[in-house]
């Protein structure tokens, strides 16, 4: 027998094959205040899933919905995140900005609370990740 389904190794989510879910798998990122290698998000049906690379193997956390207290988008320096990462750096600059406006140009972040740690994390549309963690999290109404 065989079987189509595509898993995201890392984090262990399936994708669904409707792009306006898929996109929020497996996206590269920056967990601010933190060093981890290849850091990427993805939104599963229970948990917001962060996994990264640790030496050959991968780490991941889960954060449940269920225990977000809090939700918020913030804003920093482009600066700020593209020091911290690679691939955040090579994205926001995309080679279109300059270094002065890497300086002062904001992005917005998501900012994620809950009974036990606070997370900072940035992904691209990140407005967007907050409105899908939202729909998850009742309690937050």
């Amino acid at each position: 027998m065989k079987c189509d389904i595509l898993i995201h190794a890392p984090s262990g989510v399936a994708y669904t094959g409707h792009p306006e879910e898929d996109k929020f798998i497996g996206v590269p990122g920056v967990l601010l205040n933190e060093t981890r290698k290849e850091f990427a998000s993805t939104l599963a049906p229970d948990a917001l899933v962060l996994t990264w690379k640790d030496g050959k193997e991968y780490g991941t956390e889960r954060v449940l919905y269920s225990t977000v207290t809090g939700l918020k988008i913030a804003e920093r320096k482009q600066s700020e995140i593209a020091s911290v990462d690679s691939i955040a750096g090579g994205f926001l600059a995309g080679g279109l900005f300059s270094t002065i406006e890497l300086a002062l140009t904001n992005v917005k972040t998501l900012k994620i609370k809950t009974e036990r740690k606070e997370y900072e994390i940035w992904v691209p549309q990140a407005a967007e990740w907050a409105n899908r963690i939202h729909k998850q999290t009742p309690q937050l109404l």
